[in-house]
């Protein structure tokens, strides 16, 4: 946690999914106090008001332990002084690639697409509008209420968020090789080209 405090006055912490640290201990049904000691030292450090929760927007009855999460989440948000705000992590941009994504994660997976695990792409993880937003939260049972206050959680976050990328550029990393690297990639870089 050492890292956070050294930039804790530039941060906002979005916390989510089933595969968070505290959302696997709300998985496992750790101990609430237990929960509650992690969820207020990360408070603490980065001051409550810049920690926030995602309420996953997904069909909960496709991935239930978003159901469990976010259950879990609404019935402590008073007490432990909890914003909850709407995400949806997406791996494509539209419903319509949905079969490109799964076709690429069974390259990278080593899957025939007539045997792929369909657990890596449950839900519709596409970017969803704030009206795909509203009908998904609505069929999870969530009131206009909840929803709306999701959804303003979610714009006061991103409006305290100054974020400024310079597109048309190229954005890698530079990294530093041992002069034994150097010149023996210059030796051989020509070699590592393939010509068609």
């Amino acid at each position: 946690y050492a890292i956070l405090r050294e930039y804790q006055s530039d941060l906002v912490a979005l916390i989510g999914w089933h595969n968070s640290r505290l959302g696997q201990a709300i998985l496992q049904q750790e101990e609430t106090t237990k929960i509650y000691e992690r969820l207020r030292m990360l408070q603490d450090i980065l001051w409550v008001e810049n920690v926030y929760w995602e309420i996953i927007v997904q069909d909960e009855y496709l991935i239930p332990e978003l159901k469990t999460i976010n259950t879990w989440l609404i019935k402590h948000a008073a007490a432990l002084g909890l914003q909850l705000v709407c995400a949806s992590a997406f791996n494509y941009p539209t419903p319509e690639d949905k079969e490109l994504c799964e076709i690429l994660l069974c390259i990278k997976e080593w899957q025939r697409y007539s045997d792929r695990d369909k657990q890596l792409t449950r839900g519709e993880r596409y970017m969803h509008s704030e009206e795909d937003i509203t009908h998904i939260l609505t069929k999870n049972g969530y009131s206009a209420a909840q929803i709306e206050w999701f959804i303003a959680n979610t714009i006061a976050v991103a409006e305290q968020l100054n974020v400024d990328i310079k597109l048309g550029q190229m954005l890698f990393p530079k990294y530093t090789s041992s002069p034994e690297i150097t010149a023996l990639y210059a030796t051989h870089k020509d070699e590592l080209v393939v010509h068609a």
